[in-house]
């Protein structure tokens, strides 16, 4: 037998001539299951219509706009605002959303909660929003909402976990072997001897050596201290 790539091998053409559709008998053996094991319709899936969505939206912010005219005319010199047409009030080309939370939300809610938008990070979710919707402190809020989204917290990986702080134990000057010590249990163990449990005794000044003793994992404080009697 020789390798060949595919891109040497020519014998597909032969196995698939286009002129040839006579029955195959390869196929005689398949059981082909009948039409009424399967559904007459397909499972329909609900489209959301965006920009519907997204013109609702901005009514309700335009209108918002109107009881806000002081603040807005306040933000305009600090933040480059804009009234286009006499109107509405713009930052570049993204619509101002006033102080109303419950909009903010909303417009937050479509660009990260929205069954298109899958839940993207903090910085993603900041440039969907940032050429269509502008508010003071943008990314403070998108960063809080995104924070307590409960979705977000069960599904994300943490990529900075917290770690417990180390407290090293430093070992004394002229120290005997065994005057300093640390203990503990190597528990869950499988059965050997009679043995369920492993107390570990380790010499943290001198020498580092450590002692293994079998024993059970209901030994009480005197029966540790027995143990470390025979150890030593």
């Amino acid at each position: 037998m020789e390798y060949k790539p595919g891109a040497t091998n020519r014998t597909d053409a032969l196995s698939r001539r286009p002129n040839y559709k006579g029955p195959n008998p390869i196929n005689d053996d398949v059981t082909i299951w009948p039409d009424h094991y399967f559904c007459d319709n397909h499972t329909s899936i609900q489209v959301f219509d965006m920009d519907s969505i997204g013109d609702n939206l901005d009514s309700c912010i335009k209108l918002a706009q109107y009881k806000e005219q002081p603040l807005l005319k306040k933000w305009a010199p600090t933040h480059n605002l804009s009234l286009l047409n006499g109107t509405y009030w713009y930052h570049r080309t993204a619509l101002v959303v006033v102080a109303d939370n419950a909009l903010r939300r909303g417009v937050i809610s479509l660009f990260h909660d929205h069954v298109t938008a899958s839940h993207a990070g903090i910085t993603k979710t900041l440039q969907l929003i940032t050429p269509y919707y502008w508010w003071h402190n943008l990314k403070t809020f998108i960063t809080e909402y995104i924070k307590g989204c409960a979705t977000c917290q069960m599904t994300k990986v943490n990529t900075h976990p917290t770690h417990p702080p180390m407290f090293p134990i430093t070992p004394a000057d002229n120290t005997r072997p065994f005057e300093t010590i640390a203990m503990d249990f190597i528990t869950k163990l499988t059965q050997s001897g009679g043995f369920d449990t492993i107390l570990m005794i380790t010499d943290t000044d001198c020498s580092k050596a450590s002692i293994f003793i079998p024993c059970h994992k209901t030994i009480d404080s005197e029966g540790v201290a027995l143990l470390y009697v025979k150890a030593y």
